[in-house]
C-alpha cells in the first residue's frame, strides 16, 4: 500500500502552521499569545477529551523547536488547563510526510499452519495487504486459533475512528481462543527479527533507557530485555507478560458473544484492576473462553518510520537503527537452556532470565528495508 498520509494531514499541517505565524506575530506576552494560538485550533481536527499525564513532553518539545518559551509548572493555572490540551492536539495532528527515499511499508504476519501445528521460530511469514482496511487476518497453530486486525490512523482505507482519541497511531486487536493450555509464561514482545546481537551505541543505550521509563510509568513495570546475539530463540527484544501488557483484555464465556473486532473497546475495572494488581490476578487461561486483546500505540509511526514524544530523546528515526519490527506474543518454553516448570496456564507466571526456547503463536512484523 501507499505511505502517503490522507488530506487530513495536509489540511492540519496548513491549520498548524497559521497558529504558529499568529504566535509569533505577537509573541511579545508568551503567555498571553500561547493562549491565542491554541484557542483559534479547529474545533473538528483539535477536539480532546483526554489529557496524558506525559504530554507536558511534548510541550516541552513542540515549543521548543518552534522558538515558544518551555513550560516549567510556573505558568498561570488557566494557561496549563485549557490550552494545554489544544497545543498538544496542534502538535500530534501535524502531518509527517516519509522520506523521498523511504521504501514502502511492508507487513506480514505468522503464516497460519491448516491443521493446527507448531509453526517454526522463523522469520518467514505471510505478506498482508493493508489497503483492505477492515480485512481481519487468520492466526492458527497449536496455540491459538482466531484473527488479527491492524487498524492504522494514516491508512487512508482504514475506517476506524479510534473513538476520537486523535493521539493514538496504531491499534492492534486480536481475538480467538487458546487451543491447549499454556505450559510456560505468556509474554507480549517487540522485537527485531534477527539472530544476531543488536549493536548497542550510546544513542540506543539512550532510547532503550527512556522507552523503559515510558512503560515504567504506564504501570508495566517487569519489563524483560535482551540484546540477542546468544543463540536459540532469543531475539533482541523488549517484553512483559502478555496479560499485564495489552491495554483490554475481554474473556468472553462459551455461549455468550465476544466483541466484534475493529470496534472500540471501553476500558472496564477488570482492565484497571489488573494493570494496577497484576500479579494478584488469577486467571487460568481457559480453552472455552475467547480472548480478545487490544494493545495501542500513541510513539511508533511506521508509515513515516519513527518514533515520537519519547521522553528525553523527543523523536527519532527508527530507520538509524533497523528496518524491520516486529510484535509477537509467545510461550517461554525455556530460560537460559532449562526447561519451565509448567505454569498449568497462569497468566501471571514469569520468565526472568533469557528466553533461549519459545513458542511464538502470533506475530506481525513491519519492514521499511528495501526488498
Amino acid at each position: 500500500m501507499s505511505s502517503s498520509p490522507d488530506s487530513r494531514g495536509s489540511r492540519s499541517t496548513n491549520a498548524f502552521d497559521e497558529k504558529l505565524t499568529a504566535w509569533k506575530s505577537t509573541k511579545t506576552d508568551k503567555c498571553k499569545s500561547t493562549r491565542a494560538l491554541t484557542n483559534t485550533a479547529d474545533s473538528d481536527q483539535h477536539q480532546r477529551t483526554i489529557v496524558h499525564d506525559d504530554h507536558q513532553f511534548v510541550i516541552q518539545d513542540t515549543f521548543k523547536e518552534n522558538e515558544i518559551a518551555t513550560l516549567n509548572g510556573k505558568a498561570e493555572e488557566n494557561f496549563l488547563s485549557e490550552p494545554r490540551e489544544l497545543i498538544h492536539q496542534a502538535s500530534s495532528t501535524v502531518a509527517t510526510e516519509p522520506d523521498e527515499d523511504l521504501p514502502e511499508l511492508r507487513t506480514t504476519i505468522q503464516k497460519p499452519s491448516p491443521q493446527g501445528f507448531p509453526v517454526d521460530e522463523g522469520f518467514a511469514g505471510m505478506a498482508i495487504n493493508l489497503a483492505d482496511g477492515d480485512s481481519t487476518f487468520p492466526i492458527k497453530n497449536d496455540m491459538f486459533e482466531g484473527g488479527l486486525k491492524i487498524l492504522l490512523r494514516d491508512n487512508p482505507y482504514c475506517t476506524y475512528d479510534f473513538n476520537g482519541d486523535k493521539d493514538v497511531i496504531w491499534e492492534l486487536q486480536m481475538q480467538g481462543k487458546f487451543r491447549r493450555i499454556p505450559k510456560g509464561p505468556i509474554y507480549l514482545a517487540l522485537e527485531i527479527p534477527q539472530r544476531e546481537k543488536l549493536n548497542v551505541t550510546l544513542a540506543m543505550r539512550a532510547i532503550l533507557k527512556a522507552s523503559m521509563q515510558l512503560m515504567r510509568a504506564m504501570g508495566i513495570k517487569d519489563v524483560h530485555t535482551s540484546y540477542g546475539g546468544e543463540g536459540g530463540d532469543d531475539l533482541p527484544h523488549m517484553a512483559s507478560p502478555a496479560f499485564h501488557s495489552f491495554d483490554r483484555v475481554v474473556i468472553t464465556k462459551e455461549g455468550e458473544k465476544p466483541p466484534t473486532l475493529g470496534t472500540f473497546l471501553p476500558k472496564m475495572p477488570s482492565d484497571i484492576q489488573r494493570r494496577k494488581n497484576f500479579f494478584k490476578t488469577n486467571h487460568v487461561i481457559d480453552t472455552s473462553c475467547t480472548y480478545t486483546f487490544s494493545i495501542k500505540n500513541r510513539r511508533f509511526n511506521p508509515m513515516v518510520w519513527k518514533v515520537v514524544k519519547v521522553p528525553i530523546v523527543k523523536s527519532f528515526n527508527v530507520s538509524k537503527y533497523t528496518d524491520d519490527l516486529r510484535l509477537s506474543m509467545y510461550e517461554v518454553l525455556q530460560e537460559n537452556n532449562k526447561p519451565i516448570d509448567d505454569t498449568k496456564g497462569s497468566v501471571s507466571s514469569m520468565a526472568k532470565k533469557r528466553h533461549t526456547k519459545k513458542n511464538t503463536f502470533m506475530w506481525i512484523q513491519m519492514s521499511r528495508g528495501s526488498v
